[in-house]
């Protein structure tokens, strides 16, 4: 008796998990007939690529995917795709480029000419430094032996790999099931911002410590003549603070856009403006420019004119370095908000940003003080 109960037990388990495949191969079939009502070309046999493979698992209501596009997402699969689990893709480059535009869009560090490093590994990754920007060589007279000198100080930072998430985003069916709407284009704008805004709050602000080096926070700064106003006079010392070595080419500004308001505003005694927007004969839609470099807006600087904050950076950011761990990755929740009748995204993406600065001080912050 028991063993013929455990037997009717297997068949009725057996019984409902052919009917959950039933049930999982209809609507995915329901699926593709959707798709190839509203795609009179359908992907031919042997052409299927990872954008699209990428895209039917994004939009699968059920997380089943047909057995193209899953050999097509084997190539970036980093987690088991089960139906009914969470599962994640390494985003393709389609995708990739949405994220990055969102990155780029929000502005901040990213925006600058900072150097971005891209590793497949998270391990601990060391820059050298050497600072020998001040030694000369010498003139040396005929039949007279060389000088030997051979101190250089060489130095090392260390870039990290800190996990960044958009947090959990949930999705309905109904806009899963939308094949006019954009679902790719819609997450890459969300999650890339919430990303993007985190990220950039660290490269900006952050200590150094269990976080990364913000760029404001680590670079050396020059005093304001005013804690409660901001003078032309301020911007020029900024400027030609910076070592000359890196000002001609690469050097641009950094501020919050309300404090380049205020800058625009200065007025001299005849009441014109101090500041012209974009170089003098450049047309209309060039980019912004101040006392003849670029402009970079960074909202996570101070906004506000007043003691201890630092409104303006100016510099050379290529010394500034972000480290990538690979590429975003999208994280698919099928089971989480199953009870309302929706799926959860999110993208990670490990990084760190450190600041190089041998000893030079290619980046200087205005600082205002009493």
């Amino acid at each position: 008796d028991r063993v013929f109960s455990e037997a009717q037990a297997k068949l009725e388990q057996i019984r409902m998990l052919e009917q959950q495949e039933e049930l999982e191969n209809s609507l995915l079939a329901e699926q593709r007939e959707r798709e190839r009502e509203n795609n009179p070309q359908p992907v031919p046999a042997g052409t299927m690529t990872y954008d699209i493979a990428f895209r039917e698992w994004m939009t699968s209501t059920t997380g089943a995917v047909s057995p193209e596009a899953r050999a097509a997402l084997a190539q970036g699969t980093t987690r088991d795709l089960a139906v009914g689990g969470a599962g994640a893709q390494t985003v393709p480059q389609g995708f990739r480029k949405q994220l990055v535009d969102a990155l780029s869009f929000f502005g901040g560090v990213r925006g600058t000419n900072a150097t971005v490093v891209t590793t497949d590994a998270g391990n601990d990754t060391i820059l050298p430094t050497d600072n020998d920007a001040t030694t000369e060589g010498i003139q040396l007279n005929e039949n007279t032996a060389d000088t030997l000198n051979g101190t250089v100080a060489f130095g090392a930072v260390t870039l990290k790999s800190f996990m960044y998430t958009s947090t959990v985003v949930p999705v309905t069916f109904q806009l899963l099931q939308d094949s006019a709407f954009d679902l790719g284009s819609w997450l890459a704008k969300v999650l890339g911002g919430r990303v993007a805004r985190i990220q950039n709050r660290k490269f900006t602000l952050g200590t150094g410590v269990n976080e990364p080096q913000g760029i404001v926070a680590a670079a050396a700064t020059t005093p304001a003549a005013s804690a409660a106003a901001i003078a032309y006079e301020d911007l020029v010392n900024l400027k030609f603070s910076v070592n000359a070595a890196y000002r001609p080419n690469n050097a641009q500004w950094m501020t919050n856009d309300v404090i380049y308001g205020t800058i625009l505003k200065l007025k001299g005694t005849d009441g014109r403006p101090l500041i012209n927007g974009v170089t003098v004969g450049v047309s209309a839609g060039a980019p912004e420019t101040l006392l003849g470099n670029g402009i970079v807006f960074n909202q996570h600087m101070d906004n506000t004119i007043a003691d201890t904050k630092k409104t303006v950076a100016f510099g050379d950011f290529s010394t500034y370095y972000i480290r990538d761990v690979g590429q975003p990755v999208l994280i698919r929740f099928n089971e989480r908000f199953l009870e309302n009748y929706k799926i959860g995204f999110s993208v990670i993406q490990r990084a760190d940003g450190r600041y190089v600065n041998a000893g030079t001080d290619p980046v200087k912050v205005l600082l205002h003080t009493t």
